[in-house]
């Protein structure tokens, strides 16, 4: 890449930059708090399963939102098409 092309991606940059910088500006600040929870194998209080109705109704509506379903009726789902 040429010297002057390089300059030149250099200043579009700065541009770019300094744009957002002042376009940023009028927004609101806003303060955040975040708060850290380590749970692990989270169960109900009495330690026992949910009925099998209420899992199968939940799998029914679960399913009934998903993108897709085989014909076993597992998910069928997209697995990282952006690293091709």
């Amino acid at each position: 890449m040429s010297e002057q092309r390089q300059k030149e991606i250099e200043l579009s940059a700065e541009e770019i930059v300094e744009s957002f910088v002042k376009a940023a500006e009028g927004l609101p600040s806003e303060r955040e708090t975040y708060y850290g929870h380590e749970a692990c194998n989270i169960m109900r209080p009495d330690g026992q399963p949910s009925p099998d109705e209420e899992r199968a109704d939940f799998r029914k509506q679960f399913l009934a939102i998903t993108p897709g379903v085989d014909e076993h009726g597992n998910l069928r789902v997209e697995v990282a098409r952006w690293t091709r």
